[in-house]
């Protein structure tokens, strides 16, 4: 069933219709008055371009207008006075040209004015710059270009507006930087390296820039062991770089980065280097924001207190041991070589079995590779943190400080007393001492004398040849002896004497 149309709606009134057409339209002409002042008055360079071309085009179609009042074409037939000499002579006539200097010094009044304020909020104490940028921003008159190499802008172009105030302008970044911009709305923006020149907007001030090659650093730190003892390690030497995330060198990108460790470290920095305009060492932001050597700092900063974490952790004789797998394997096969010798000298089988022997454990300690991978994974992991990456690291060279020699003097002082006590108060303990020494000094001397001897010549002469080899080393070091008591102004033993002269008269 077709449904009725409903009666009881009351269609508007002429009125209410006329406000809502009249609400339309003040809408729709704020909408396009908002347009046109944002097309006109922006400060983009398609928006400065437009207003350079059209006060060009209204400025000359008014002087002309003017001329053509003040001064009417003459139609003479002369095709030369009527189209060459007529123009000049009527938009430079007195009357029509004294309007024209005065409204160009009128604006040339109200740009210097503008570029004296625009000189006192950036203390720039170059009014020039402040008049160039203003032309650049409203005009879009030549912009200007500021190159980016070697971890810093050019010398040449810092006294550029761009440099010492900001955008518009344009900026070329070579293959071995990043730099960090920051818009005046605050949204940060990283130009890698660029081809061509990198168009920045207003206000677009250069913030920080950083060196994407791969950096080296030397450097000596000092820090306290476990048991409080002062140690530096001179000579460190490590290479690192920006984080590179997953991204591989190429030919035409050989340094990359993560654009997210750019702003990592520019904004997450703890102590930084800044320039002045002229590039002088100030100590604090300039105003154009720019902070370089960012990075450099930043490992100088967190390594100090990484390598205090690593070396807090241990004594002092856990890092400066020394003993290692060949020193272990060195002791284990010297430990077999005098047993085998002791096992020869008492003429037992040279088949039979040797007994085996454990070498003594050394002390727990920290190794020197140990210590490297350490300090690698620990600088490496702040490094990340921070947007940068660890290529490698060499720990130097440890040198205990004063102190340490100190206690090293009165702990030998200790065991020299600890030592004469024992001796002093058990015989015993002292000839046991001396019996232990002399068969460490007679293993020694079996071992040097006749059986290096022998090994040295059993394969290139004969027996009576080996013989008189023997001897002749036996007679070495009988006259040794011999001079050592002398120089000691005591009389030799006479046995001593008695075995020299019959070695000599034999050989």
């Amino acid at each position: 069933m077709e449904q009725m149309p409903d009666t009881n709606t009351k269609s508007p009134k002429l009125y209410e219709v006329m406000l809502t057409d009249i609400k339309k339209a003040f809408g729709w002409l704020k909408t396009s008055a908002t347009k046109f002042v944002g097309l006109t008055f922006a400060t983009t360079r398609s928006a400065a371009n437009r207003r350079q071309w059209a006060i060009i085009l209204f400025a000359g179609y008014a002087w002309a207008r003017a001329a053509a009042n003040a001064h009417p074409i003459p139609l003479s037939g002369n095709l030369i006075s009527d189209l060459i000499v007529y123009p000049f002579s009527a938009l430079f006539a007195a009357d029509i040209f004294r309007h024209v200097i005065v409204i160009v010094t009128i604006f040339w009044l109200s740009l210097r004015r503008a570029a004296g304020y625009l000189d006192d909020v950036f203390e720039l104490n170059d009014i020039t710059i402040a008049e160039k940028y203003i032309l650049q921003a409203a005009f879009a008159s030549q912009y200007d270009t500021i190159n980016i190499l070697d971890g810093e802008v050019a010398k040449k172009h810092r006294n550029s507006p761009i440099f010492r105030i900001g955008g518009p302008g344009l900026v070329k970044v070579h293959l071995e930087n990043a730099a960090l911009f920051e818009k005046a709305n605050g949204t940060e923006r990283v130009i890698g390296p660029t081809a061509n020149a990198a168009i920045l907007d207003r206000f677009e001030r250069l913030r920080a820039i950083i060196d994407l090659r791969d950096q080296s650093m030397e450097l000596n730190v000092s820090a306290r062991t476990k048991d409080g003892i002062t140690i530096t390690s001179q000579g460190v030497k490590m290479m690192y770089s920006v984080r590179r995330g997953k991204k591989e060198p190429t030919l035409k990108q050989p340094h990359p980065f993560d654009e997210k460790a750019i702003k990592k470290i520019v904004y997450d920095k703890t102590t930084f280097k800044a320039f002045d305009g002229e590039g002088k060492n100030i100590g604090q932001t300039t105003k154009a924001g720019y902070k370089p050597g960012i990075h450099m700092l930043q490992m100088r900063s967190f390594i100090q207190s990484a390598f205090s974490k690593i070396i807090a952790e241990h004594d002092l004789n856990e890092i400066l041991a020394t003993i290692g797998e060949p020193e272990k394997e060195a002791v284990q096969l010297q430990e077999q070589t005098v047993r085998m010798e002791a096992d020869n000298l008492a003429s037992r089988s040279p088949n039979a079995p040797l007994a085996k022997t454990k070498p003594s454990e050394p002390e727990d300690f920290f190794s020197r590779d140990q210590i490297t991978k350490k300090f690698y994974d620990e600088i490496n992991d702040g490094a990340l943190e921070r947007g940068l990456q660890l290529q490698w690291i060499d720990i130097g060279t440890w040198v205990p400080s004063d102190e340490t020699q100190k206690v090293r003097d009165q702990h030998l002082k200790a065991w020299e007393l600890t030592i004469e006590n024992q001796a002093k108060v058990d015989e015993k303990a002292l000839t046991k001492i001396q019996k232990q020494f002399h068969a460490r000094e007679l293993t020694r001397l079996y071992k040097e004398v006749p059986l290096d001897t022998f090994l040295l010549y059993v394969d290139r002469v004969d027996s009576d040849e080996i013989i008189r080899e023997l001897a002749l080393v036996y007679r070495e070091k009988l006259r040794k002896a011999w001079e050592s008591y002398k120089n000691q102004n005591e009389d030799p033993p006479s046995e001593l004497h008695q075995i020299l002269l019959y070695l000599s008269y034999i050989l």
